[in-house]
């Protein structure tokens, strides 16, 4: 049972949002755009944006870094 305000994170009845949204460093860079709304929690989204950024800098362009797939590694431990 849930008490007091209840306020949405966000527009729940929005079809879309921008990536400053869930990652606030993006806003006003060429970076912001705005996509279609997905489902799952503001944590599930989080974690797929970091996912999704460590491959990317661990494996893409002429600035990759293979550091960045430590932390794509479920036996690393991070405290």
């Amino acid at each position: 049972m849930c008490f007091g305000d209840q306020d949405p994170l966000w527009d729940v009845n929005a079809t879309t949002f921008k990536v400053s949204d869930i990652y606030p460093p993006a806003a006003n860079t060429s970076l912001d755009l705005t996509l279609l709304k997905i489902n799952g929690s503001e944590l599930q989204r989080k974690t797929a944006i970091f996912s999704l950024s460590a491959f990317f800098r661990a494996y893409v362009g002429v600035n990759a870094d293979p550091a960045f797939a430590k932390l794509l590694d479920p036996s690393t431990l991070y405290v």
